[in-house]
Protein backbone atom coordinates (compact mmCIF):
# COMPACT_ATOMS: atom_id res chain seq x y z
CA UNK A 1 0.00 0.00 0.00
CA UNK A 2 1.13 3.56 -0.73
CA UNK A 3 2.68 4.81 2.59
CA UNK A 4 1.07 8.31 2.55
CA UNK A 5 -2.30 6.76 1.71
CA UNK A 6 -1.82 4.22 4.49
CA UNK A 7 -1.07 6.98 7.01
CA UNK A 8 -4.12 8.95 5.85
CA UNK A 9 -6.32 5.88 6.16
CA UNK A 10 -5.04 5.13 9.66
CA UNK A 11 -5.35 8.76 10.80
CA UNK A 12 -8.83 9.43 9.46
CA UNK A 13 -10.01 5.98 10.51
CA UNK A 14 -8.79 6.52 14.07
CA UNK A 15 -10.30 10.02 14.30
CA UNK A 16 -13.60 8.74 12.89
CA UNK A 17 -13.84 5.89 15.40
CA UNK A 18 -13.05 8.22 18.29
CA UNK A 19 -14.71 11.42 17.16
CA UNK A 20 -17.72 10.81 14.94
CA UNK A 21 -20.16 9.82 17.69
CA UNK A 22 -19.71 12.91 19.91
CA UNK A 23 -19.48 15.09 16.78
CA UNK A 24 -22.82 13.73 15.61
CA UNK A 25 -24.35 14.45 19.01
CA UNK A 26 -23.17 18.06 18.94
CA UNK A 27 -23.31 18.82 15.22
CA UNK A 28 -26.20 20.63 13.56
CA UNK A 29 -26.31 18.03 10.77
CA UNK A 30 -24.32 15.16 9.32
CA UNK A 31 -22.07 17.52 7.31
CA UNK A 32 -21.32 19.41 10.50
CA UNK A 33 -20.50 16.10 12.19
CA UNK A 34 -18.04 15.28 9.40
CA UNK A 35 -16.27 18.62 9.89
CA UNK A 36 -16.17 18.23 13.67
CA UNK A 37 -15.11 14.58 13.69
CA UNK A 38 -11.33 15.19 13.29
CA UNK A 39 -11.47 17.95 15.90
CA UNK A 40 -13.40 15.83 18.38
CA UNK A 41 -11.22 12.78 17.75
CA UNK A 42 -8.08 14.83 18.29
CA UNK A 43 -9.49 16.28 21.52
CA UNK A 44 -10.15 12.75 22.75
CA UNK A 45 -6.53 11.84 21.95
CA UNK A 46 -5.31 14.93 23.84
CA UNK A 47 -7.50 14.06 26.81
CA UNK A 48 -6.24 10.48 26.79
CA UNK A 49 -2.62 11.66 26.69
CA UNK A 50 -3.22 14.05 29.58
CA UNK A 51 -4.89 11.38 31.69
CA UNK A 52 -2.20 8.82 30.95
CA UNK A 53 0.47 11.25 32.18
CA UNK A 54 -1.53 12.18 35.27
CA UNK A 55 -2.13 8.55 36.20
CA UNK A 56 1.19 7.20 34.86
CA UNK A 57 -0.69 4.56 32.86
CA UNK A 58 -0.74 3.55 29.18
CA UNK A 59 -2.61 5.71 26.72
CA UNK A 60 -4.64 3.05 24.92
CA UNK A 61 -7.11 2.22 27.74
CA UNK A 62 -8.02 5.90 27.96
CA UNK A 63 -8.52 6.09 24.20
CA UNK A 64 -10.80 3.05 24.31
CA UNK A 65 -12.78 4.31 27.32
CA UNK A 66 -13.32 7.80 25.91
CA UNK A 67 -14.22 6.41 22.49
CA UNK A 68 -16.80 4.05 23.99
CA UNK A 69 -18.23 6.89 26.08
CA UNK A 70 -18.79 8.90 22.90
CA UNK A 71 -20.64 6.08 21.17
CA UNK A 72 -22.64 5.50 24.33
CA UNK A 73 -23.71 9.13 24.32
CA UNK A 74 -24.78 8.85 20.67
CA UNK A 75 -26.84 5.74 21.48
CA UNK A 76 -28.63 7.54 24.32
CA UNK A 77 -29.34 10.62 22.20
CA UNK A 78 -30.66 8.48 19.34
CA UNK A 79 -32.99 6.67 21.75
CA UNK A 80 -34.34 10.04 22.86
CA UNK A 81 -34.70 11.17 19.21
CA UNK A 82 -32.92 14.44 19.95
CA UNK A 83 -30.34 14.43 17.16
CA UNK A 84 -30.17 17.43 14.85
CA UNK A 85 -31.18 17.31 11.16
CA UNK A 86 -29.97 14.21 9.36
CA UNK A 87 -28.72 15.78 6.13
CA UNK A 88 -28.38 19.17 4.47
CA UNK A 89 -27.24 18.71 0.89
CA UNK A 90 -25.99 22.28 0.45
CA UNK A 91 -23.71 21.88 3.45
CA UNK A 92 -22.46 18.52 2.16
CA UNK A 93 -21.08 20.16 -0.99
CA UNK A 94 -19.27 22.76 1.11
CA UNK A 95 -17.73 20.06 3.30
CA UNK A 96 -16.54 18.10 0.28
CA UNK A 97 -15.02 21.19 -1.36
CA UNK A 98 -13.24 22.27 1.82
CA UNK A 99 -11.64 18.89 2.44
CA UNK A 100 -10.65 18.33 -1.20
CA UNK A 101 -8.88 21.68 -1.35
CA UNK A 102 -7.37 21.19 2.11
CA UNK A 103 -5.74 17.94 1.01
CA UNK A 104 -4.26 19.30 -2.24
CA UNK A 105 -1.01 20.65 -0.71
CA UNK A 106 -0.59 17.47 1.34
CA UNK A 107 -0.88 15.34 -1.79
CA UNK A 108 1.25 17.49 -4.08
CA UNK A 109 4.11 18.48 -1.77
CA UNK A 110 6.58 15.92 -0.43
CA UNK A 111 8.85 17.30 2.29
CA UNK A 112 11.38 15.28 4.32
CA UNK A 113 10.77 14.95 8.08
CA UNK A 114 13.83 17.00 9.00
CA UNK A 115 12.63 20.25 10.63
CA UNK A 116 14.39 20.41 13.99
CA UNK A 117 11.55 21.93 16.05
CA UNK A 118 9.07 19.34 14.79
CA UNK A 119 11.47 16.51 15.62
CA UNK A 120 12.68 17.78 18.99
CA UNK A 121 9.31 19.03 20.30
CA UNK A 122 6.16 17.59 18.77
CA UNK A 123 7.40 14.20 17.63
CA UNK A 124 9.47 13.67 20.77
CA UNK A 125 6.38 14.39 22.86
CA UNK A 126 4.46 11.90 20.73
CA UNK A 127 7.11 9.29 21.53
CA UNK A 128 6.62 9.97 25.25
CA UNK A 129 2.86 9.46 25.02
CA UNK A 130 3.32 6.34 22.88
CA UNK A 131 5.63 4.87 25.54
CA UNK A 132 3.10 5.45 28.34
CA UNK A 133 2.32 7.83 31.17
CA UNK A 134 5.11 6.71 33.50
CA UNK A 135 7.86 7.45 30.99
CA UNK A 136 6.11 10.60 29.77
CA UNK A 137 5.79 11.98 33.29
CA UNK A 138 9.45 11.28 34.02
CA UNK A 139 10.63 12.81 30.75
CA UNK A 140 8.52 15.95 31.17
CA UNK A 141 10.07 16.55 34.57
CA UNK A 142 13.63 15.89 33.42
CA UNK A 143 15.67 19.08 32.99
CA UNK A 144 17.63 17.45 30.20
CA UNK A 145 14.50 17.74 28.07
CA UNK A 146 13.92 21.42 28.85
CA UNK A 147 14.77 22.41 25.30
CA UNK A 148 11.92 20.26 24.00
CA UNK A 149 9.41 22.54 25.78
CA UNK A 150 7.40 19.88 27.66
CA UNK A 151 4.77 22.48 28.58
CA UNK A 152 3.57 22.69 24.96
CA UNK A 153 0.07 21.18 24.64
CA UNK A 154 -0.50 17.59 23.55
CA UNK A 155 -3.15 17.54 20.81
CA UNK A 156 -1.19 16.73 17.65
CA UNK A 157 1.51 14.65 19.44
CA UNK A 158 -1.32 12.66 21.02
CA UNK A 159 -2.85 11.94 17.61
CA UNK A 160 0.58 10.91 16.30
CA UNK A 161 1.06 8.62 19.30
CA UNK A 162 -2.36 7.06 18.74
CA UNK A 163 -1.55 6.40 15.06
CA UNK A 164 1.81 4.96 16.10
CA UNK A 165 -0.11 2.54 18.30
CA UNK A 166 -1.76 1.23 15.15
CA UNK A 167 1.35 0.93 12.99
CA UNK A 168 4.94 2.10 12.37
CA UNK A 169 5.77 3.25 15.88
CA UNK A 170 8.17 6.21 16.11
CA UNK A 171 8.37 6.59 12.31
CA UNK A 172 9.09 10.26 11.56
CA UNK A 173 7.51 10.04 8.12
CA UNK A 174 4.27 8.96 9.76
CA UNK A 175 4.55 11.80 12.28
CA UNK A 176 5.00 14.36 9.52
CA UNK A 177 2.04 13.03 7.55
CA UNK A 178 -0.22 13.07 10.61
CA UNK A 179 0.83 16.66 11.34
CA UNK A 180 0.02 17.67 7.76
CA UNK A 181 -3.37 15.96 7.88
CA UNK A 182 -4.28 17.73 11.13
CA UNK A 183 -3.40 21.05 9.53
CA UNK A 184 -5.55 20.12 6.54
CA UNK A 185 -8.46 19.37 8.89
CA UNK A 186 -8.03 22.72 10.62
CA UNK A 187 -8.08 24.77 7.41
CA UNK A 188 -10.99 22.72 6.04
CA UNK A 189 -13.00 23.47 9.18
CA UNK A 190 -12.26 27.18 8.72
CA UNK A 191 -13.42 27.05 5.11
CA UNK A 192 -16.67 25.34 6.04
CA UNK A 193 -17.63 27.45 9.07
CA UNK A 194 -17.12 30.63 7.04
CA UNK A 195 -19.84 29.47 4.64
CA UNK A 196 -22.04 28.79 7.64
CA UNK A 197 -21.53 32.29 9.04
CA UNK A 198 -22.48 33.73 5.65
CA UNK A 199 -25.46 31.35 5.27
CA UNK A 200 -24.23 30.20 1.85
CA UNK A 201 -25.76 27.14 0.24
CA UNK A 202 -25.22 24.85 -2.73
CA UNK A 203 -22.59 25.64 -5.35
CA UNK A 204 -21.88 29.08 -3.91
CA UNK A 205 -21.14 27.51 -0.56
CA UNK A 206 -18.80 24.97 -2.17
CA UNK A 207 -16.91 27.68 -4.06
CA UNK A 208 -16.68 29.86 -0.97
CA UNK A 209 -15.50 26.98 1.22
CA UNK A 210 -12.84 26.06 -1.34
CA UNK A 211 -11.65 29.67 -1.63
CA UNK A 212 -11.39 30.25 2.12
CA UNK A 213 -9.62 26.92 2.61
CA UNK A 214 -7.07 27.86 -0.03
CA UNK A 215 -6.60 31.29 1.54
CA UNK A 216 -6.04 29.61 4.90
CA UNK A 217 -3.25 27.47 3.45
CA UNK A 218 -1.74 30.57 1.85
CA UNK A 219 -1.27 32.16 5.27
CA UNK A 220 1.93 30.07 5.50
CA UNK A 221 1.76 26.86 3.57
CA UNK A 222 5.32 25.71 4.33
CA UNK A 223 4.68 25.89 8.08
CA UNK A 224 1.63 23.70 7.63
CA UNK A 225 3.58 21.09 5.67
CA UNK A 226 6.89 20.81 7.53
CA UNK A 227 5.54 19.49 10.83
CA UNK A 228 5.17 22.78 12.73
CA UNK A 229 1.78 23.58 14.22
CA UNK A 230 1.50 27.37 14.00
CA UNK A 231 -0.94 27.26 11.10
CA UNK A 232 -2.85 24.39 12.71
CA UNK A 233 -3.70 26.11 15.97
CA UNK A 234 -4.33 29.43 14.22
CA UNK A 235 -6.88 27.91 11.83
CA UNK A 236 -8.66 26.18 14.71
CA UNK A 237 -8.84 29.44 16.68
CA UNK A 238 -10.03 31.53 13.73
CA UNK A 239 -12.70 28.93 12.90
CA UNK A 240 -13.91 29.12 16.48
CA UNK A 241 -13.83 32.91 16.35
CA UNK A 242 -15.95 32.93 13.18
CA UNK A 243 -18.60 30.79 14.87
CA UNK A 244 -18.63 32.71 18.15
CA UNK A 245 -18.43 36.20 16.70
CA UNK A 246 -20.06 35.93 13.26
CA UNK A 247 -22.19 32.77 13.30
CA UNK A 248 -25.57 31.83 14.72
CA UNK A 249 -26.04 32.01 18.46
CA UNK A 250 -27.82 28.67 18.93
CA UNK A 251 -26.19 26.23 21.33
CA UNK A 252 -25.02 23.81 18.64
CA UNK A 253 -23.07 26.54 16.84
CA UNK A 254 -21.57 27.70 20.13
CA UNK A 255 -20.68 24.09 20.95
CA UNK A 256 -18.97 23.63 17.58
CA UNK A 257 -16.99 26.80 18.23
CA UNK A 258 -16.12 25.50 21.68
CA UNK A 259 -14.61 22.33 20.18
CA UNK A 260 -12.52 24.35 17.73
CA UNK A 261 -11.30 26.80 20.38
CA UNK A 262 -10.44 23.93 22.72
CA UNK A 263 -8.46 22.34 19.89
CA UNK A 264 -6.51 25.58 19.41
CA UNK A 265 -5.73 25.73 23.13
CA UNK A 266 -4.50 22.15 23.19
CA UNK A 267 -2.47 22.45 19.97
CA UNK A 268 -0.05 25.22 20.94
CA UNK A 269 0.55 27.42 23.98
CA UNK A 270 -0.30 30.60 22.05
CA UNK A 271 -3.82 29.23 21.70
CA UNK A 272 -4.45 29.92 25.38
CA UNK A 273 -3.87 33.65 24.97
CA UNK A 274 -5.93 33.73 21.79
CA UNK A 275 -8.78 31.83 23.41
CA UNK A 276 -8.90 34.17 26.41
CA UNK A 277 -9.01 37.23 24.13
CA UNK A 278 -11.72 35.60 22.03
CA UNK A 279 -13.71 34.65 25.11
CA UNK A 280 -13.79 38.29 26.19
CA UNK A 281 -15.19 39.35 22.82
CA UNK A 282 -17.63 36.46 22.69
CA UNK A 283 -18.90 37.29 26.17
CA UNK A 284 -20.07 40.68 24.87
CA UNK A 285 -22.05 39.02 22.08
CA UNK A 286 -23.40 36.20 24.25
CA UNK A 287 -24.29 38.36 27.23
CA UNK A 288 -27.99 37.72 26.60
CA UNK A 289 -27.59 33.94 26.81
CA UNK A 290 -26.17 32.49 29.99
CA UNK A 291 -26.19 28.99 28.52
CA UNK A 292 -24.08 29.95 25.50
CA UNK A 293 -21.71 32.01 27.60
CA UNK A 294 -21.36 29.20 30.12
CA UNK A 295 -20.60 26.74 27.33
CA UNK A 296 -17.90 29.01 25.89
CA UNK A 297 -16.40 29.68 29.31
CA UNK A 298 -16.43 25.99 30.18
CA UNK A 299 -14.63 25.05 26.96
CA UNK A 300 -11.84 27.57 27.48
CA UNK A 301 -11.44 26.88 31.20
CA UNK A 302 -11.65 23.13 30.70
CA UNK A 303 -9.06 22.98 27.92
CA UNK A 304 -6.60 25.23 29.75
CA UNK A 305 -7.22 23.49 33.07
CA UNK A 306 -6.79 20.03 31.58
CA UNK A 307 -3.21 20.65 30.46
CA UNK A 308 -2.35 22.90 33.42
CA UNK A 309 -3.18 19.96 35.66
CA UNK A 310 -0.44 18.00 33.87
CA UNK A 311 2.36 20.54 33.50
CA UNK A 312 3.16 24.10 34.57
CA UNK A 313 4.17 26.55 31.81
CA UNK A 314 7.67 27.98 31.98
CA UNK A 315 9.23 31.30 30.97
CA UNK A 316 9.85 30.06 27.43
CA UNK A 317 6.07 29.94 26.94
CA UNK A 318 4.80 32.98 28.84
CA UNK A 319 7.91 35.04 29.54
CA UNK A 320 8.84 36.46 32.93
CA UNK A 321 5.47 37.75 34.10
CA UNK A 322 7.13 39.69 36.93
CA UNK A 323 8.40 42.13 34.30
CA UNK A 324 4.92 43.03 32.99
CA UNK A 325 4.99 46.58 34.47
CA UNK A 326 7.85 47.33 32.05
CA UNK A 327 5.45 47.01 29.14
CA UNK A 328 3.81 50.33 30.04
CA UNK A 329 7.02 52.16 31.01
CA UNK A 330 8.48 54.00 27.98
CA UNK A 331 12.24 53.60 27.85
CA UNK A 332 12.35 50.40 29.89
CA UNK A 333 13.87 47.21 28.37
CA UNK A 334 10.47 45.57 28.19
CA UNK A 335 8.94 48.58 26.42
CA UNK A 336 11.78 48.74 23.90
CA UNK A 337 11.53 45.02 23.12
CA UNK A 338 7.78 45.28 22.69
CA UNK A 339 8.09 48.22 20.27
CA UNK A 340 10.75 46.33 18.32
CA UNK A 341 8.52 43.26 18.15
CA UNK A 342 5.59 45.32 16.86
CA UNK A 343 7.78 46.74 14.11
CA UNK A 344 8.93 43.28 13.13
CA UNK A 345 5.34 41.97 13.07
CA UNK A 346 4.28 44.89 10.87
CA UNK A 347 7.05 44.06 8.41
CA UNK A 348 5.90 40.43 8.22
CA UNK A 349 2.23 41.31 7.86
CA UNK A 350 2.96 43.90 5.20
CA UNK A 351 0.72 45.93 2.93
CA UNK A 352 -1.83 43.19 2.08
CA UNK A 353 -2.96 42.86 5.70
CA UNK A 354 -3.11 46.65 6.08
CA UNK A 355 -5.28 46.88 2.96
CA UNK A 356 -7.48 44.12 4.34
CA UNK A 357 -8.01 46.05 7.56
CA UNK A 358 -8.89 49.16 5.55
CA UNK A 359 -11.36 47.23 3.38
CA UNK A 360 -13.17 45.77 6.38
CA UNK A 361 -13.21 49.15 8.12
CA UNK A 362 -14.65 50.79 5.02
CA UNK A 363 -17.38 48.15 4.72
CA UNK A 364 -18.29 48.58 8.39
CA UNK A 365 -18.52 52.37 8.08
CA UNK A 366 -20.42 52.37 4.77
CA UNK A 367 -22.67 49.55 5.95
CA UNK A 368 -24.04 51.76 8.71
CA UNK A 369 -25.04 54.55 6.35
CA UNK A 370 -28.60 55.49 5.32
CA UNK A 371 -28.46 53.79 1.90
CA UNK A 372 -26.47 50.62 2.58
CA UNK A 373 -27.22 48.38 5.53
CA UNK A 374 -24.88 45.45 6.27
CA UNK A 375 -25.93 43.19 9.09
CA UNK A 376 -23.05 40.71 9.18
CA UNK A 377 -21.94 40.16 12.76
CA UNK A 378 -18.33 39.82 13.80
CA UNK A 379 -16.61 42.18 11.35
CA UNK A 380 -15.33 44.49 14.07
CA UNK A 381 -14.80 41.69 16.58
CA UNK A 382 -12.44 39.78 14.30
CA UNK A 383 -10.37 42.93 13.71
CA UNK A 384 -10.19 43.56 17.45
CA UNK A 385 -9.06 39.98 18.01
CA UNK A 386 -6.40 40.36 15.30
CA UNK A 387 -5.08 43.52 16.96
CA UNK A 388 -5.17 41.83 20.35
CA UNK A 389 -3.08 38.93 19.07
CA UNK A 390 -0.46 41.31 17.69
CA UNK A 391 -0.21 43.17 21.00
CA UNK A 392 -0.29 39.96 23.01
CA UNK A 393 2.48 38.33 21.00
CA UNK A 394 4.56 41.50 21.21
CA UNK A 395 4.17 41.44 25.00
CA UNK A 396 5.26 37.80 25.12
CA UNK A 397 8.32 38.64 22.98
CA UNK A 398 9.19 41.45 25.39
CA UNK A 399 9.05 39.09 28.38
CA UNK A 400 10.67 35.97 26.94
CA UNK A 401 14.28 35.19 27.90
CA UNK A 402 15.63 34.84 24.33
CA UNK A 403 17.34 37.74 22.61
CA UNK A 404 15.25 39.64 20.07
CA UNK A 405 17.40 38.59 17.11
CA UNK A 406 16.63 34.93 17.77
CA UNK A 407 12.92 35.60 18.15
CA UNK A 408 12.75 37.74 15.02
CA UNK A 409 14.56 35.17 12.92
CA UNK A 410 12.85 32.00 14.11
CA UNK A 411 9.48 32.92 15.63
CA UNK A 412 8.09 36.21 14.25
CA UNK A 413 7.03 34.88 10.85
CA UNK A 414 5.00 32.18 12.60
CA UNK A 415 3.54 34.42 15.31
CA UNK A 416 1.72 36.58 12.75
CA UNK A 417 -0.05 33.69 11.00
CA UNK A 418 -3.11 33.94 13.24
CA UNK A 419 -3.40 37.68 12.60
CA UNK A 420 -3.08 37.18 8.86
CA UNK A 421 -5.80 34.51 8.95
CA UNK A 422 -8.17 36.66 10.99
CA UNK A 423 -7.88 39.56 8.56
CA UNK A 424 -8.21 37.33 5.47
CA UNK A 425 -11.40 35.73 6.73
CA UNK A 426 -12.77 39.08 7.88
CA UNK A 427 -12.24 40.48 4.38
CA UNK A 428 -14.20 37.55 2.91
CA UNK A 429 -17.06 38.11 5.35
CA UNK A 430 -17.08 41.84 4.65
CA UNK A 431 -16.97 41.61 0.85
CA UNK A 432 -19.62 38.90 0.56
CA UNK A 433 -21.90 40.78 2.94
CA UNK A 434 -21.38 44.01 1.03
CA UNK A 435 -22.13 42.33 -2.30
CA UNK A 436 -25.36 40.94 -0.92
CA UNK A 437 -26.40 44.29 0.50
CA UNK A 438 -25.79 45.96 -2.88
CA UNK A 439 -27.73 43.38 -4.90
CA UNK A 440 -30.61 42.52 -2.59
CA UNK A 441 -33.64 44.68 -1.79
CA UNK A 442 -33.54 46.13 1.75
CA UNK A 443 -36.16 43.65 3.00
CA UNK A 444 -34.08 40.69 1.80
CA UNK A 445 -30.70 42.13 2.77
CA UNK A 446 -31.87 42.55 6.34
CA UNK A 447 -32.53 38.82 6.59
CA UNK A 448 -28.93 37.78 5.90
CA UNK A 449 -28.20 37.70 9.60
CA UNK A 450 -31.27 35.49 10.00
CA UNK A 451 -29.82 32.89 7.63
CA UNK A 452 -32.58 33.16 5.00
CA UNK A 453 -30.30 33.87 2.04
CA UNK A 454 -30.17 30.99 -0.45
Amino acid sequence: MNPPFEVALATFGLLAVLGFAPARVLGRSRPWAVVLTPVTGALICATAASLCVLTRTPMTPWLASLGLAGWGALFVVQRRRSLAAELTSGEAWAVAAAFVVALVPVVLVDLPPTVSDARSIWWLHAAWFRAGGALASEAMGNRAYGGSLPAHPPLVPAVIAAVWHLDAAYDREVALRVSQLMTACSVASLGFVTTSALASRGRRAALLAAAVTWLAWSAKVTVGLNGLLDLTWAAFLVAGAVLWLAGDTDWRTVAAGALLVAAAILTKSEGQMGALLLLGLAAVRMRGSRASLGLALGAVAGAIGLWRSVVTPNANDTGDLRRMPELVEPGSPGWDRMVEALGDFAAHLGLPVLLGVLVVSAVVVLGRGPTLRIHQAGLVGLLVLAAGMVLGNAAVFALRPEDMVTLEQSVSYRAVIVTRLLVLVDVVLALVSARRALHLPPSRASTVAGKEVP
